[in-house]
């Protein structure tokens, strides 16, 4: 072997796709199982539409969310926490724009045990008055912290720009948003939205049929009885294209340029993730090379393509030197310029492509990276195709197609630039 010599570059030619295994329980809640290896860890999810778009007022759906874990009918918060510890597990909730819920790994052979914990924190949280205002003590307090930080504040103003300050896509949470609900908004949340009719669940593991009769002695009943809410919110953008908070003390600014754009559903999509990659969405990207490693404005600079349930966006952000800030501008815009106006070289372009096809791969090589993919495209009642199109558009896209997309999705015109720190 001549090692001086590289290896010849070839490009991938398959991407090996996990099977799904679609199930019901016996009330309809749908079951998606991805059949795993490791006989011994199981990864659990189920998922509500309970995110902030279905709130009626700030902070009460992650309020809810969170509170549920703090003590059910029969068990203290701290009995909870005890018991996920004793069998090795562990339980997330979470809360985000569209959905909320509670991810669950667990061992194998405590899968029957730990889901009687997660059955009773969901089917009967006792939602404690006096545990709420912990809660609200603490987040509110975790606010203020994070709302300092230039990098936070930036992306706030950032979709408050491009969704409207109206809409829970867009809204900037307030420090007095923690006092305007109370226990009642909680509960009204909760009986809306966490009912069997309002969910999925999704399951990696070995023996499907042992694991589905497990889940469905738990969660096979028709819990919950209000009718879920789904509010109807107008997208309003500002009007000013560019936005600036300004802190005399800041050393750094928070930069984040974009705009709406098509979600998952729409044809364009997988092609112009890949305009998006180009631009800065790896380290070999346009913006990184010229921002990070010519110019030296910044550690790291990204640009990112992002589907929710109702709309999509695209964003540029970084954080650079304060005296530096309109020169970084400047130049964000003269790349984003130069896919529009120039074709990309097919050296270029074969390169992203090539990385583009090996990340495919690395997302799908453990159950657990598999699990967040087939999660990414049931959330939005797509399937495993949705991936087949995207390796198909990788391999097929030309720089033409580039151009074109560039032009129609990245035009300046459309583009908000928000700064927090100096100008």
């Amino acid at each position: 072997m001549n090692r001086s010599i590289a290896p010849q570059f070839k490009q991938i030619s398959d991407v090996s796709l996990p099977e799904i295994s679609k199930r019901q329980l016996s009330n309809g809640i749908p079951v998606y199982f991805m059949e795993s290896e490791n006989d011994d860890v199981v990864r659990f999810d189920i998922v509500f539409k309970a995110g902030n778009w279905y709130q009626k007022k700030p902070l009460v759906s992650a309020m809810t969310n969170g509170l549920m874990r703090e003590g059910t009918v029969t068990m203290t918060s701290k009995q909870i926490a005890d018991k996920i510890d004793f069998y090795g597990s562990h339980l997330q909730p979470y809360c985000e724009k569209d959905n909320a819920g509670f991810v669950l790994y667990t061992l194998k052979k405590h899968l029957d045990k730990t889901l009687a914990i997660l059955s009773e924190i969901v089917k009967n949280p006792l939602l404690s008055e006096s545990e709420l205002e912990i809660l609200r003590l603490k987040s509110k307090q975790s606010f203020n912290v994070e709302i300092e930080k230039i990098a936070v504040a930036s992306r706030k103003l950032f979709f408050e720009s491009i969704f409207g300050s109206e809409n829970p896509y867009g809204y900037n949470l307030k420090a007095s948003d923690y006092n305007s609900f109370t226990i009642d908004d909680v509960y009204d949340l909760y009986n809306s939205q966490y009912v069997y009719s309002n969910c999925y669940i999704l399951c990696s593991c070995k023996d499907i049929e042992n694991d589905l009769k497990i889940i469905d002695g738990y969660f096979g009943d028709k819990f919950g009885g209000g009718e879920a809410y789904c509010g109807d919110f107008i997208f309003q953008q500002t009007d000013s294209q560019l936005i600036i908070s300004e802190k005399s003390n800041a050393l750094q600014s928070s930069i984040r340029v974009g705009c709406p754009s098509i979600d998952k559903y729409h044809p364009d999509y997988s092609k112009l993730k890949i305009a998006n990659t180009l631009l800065g969405g790896y380290f070999g990207s346009r913006l990184m090379k010229n921002i990070r490693e010519e110019k030296g404005y910044t550690y790291g600079i990204s640009s990112s393509l992002y589907s929710l349930h109702r709309s999509g966006f695209f964003m540029v952000s970084t954080e650079v030197g304060a005296d530096v800030t309109n020169e970084t501008i400047a130049e964000i815009y003269k790349e984003i310029d130069l896919l529009q106006t120039k074709l990309v070289k097919n050296d270029e372009l074969f390169l992203v492509k090539n990385y583009m096809l090996g990340e495919m791969v690395r997302y799908f090589d453990s159950i657990f990276n598999q699990f967040e993919m087939v999660k990414a495209v049931v959330d939005f009642n797509l399937g495993m195709d949705f991936y087949e199109k995207r390796i198909a558009d990788i391999k097929s896209v030309t720089p033409e197609e580039i151009l074109n997309l560039s032009q129609q999705y990245f035009n300046n015109k459309n583009l908000k630039t928000v700064i927090v720190g100096k100008k």
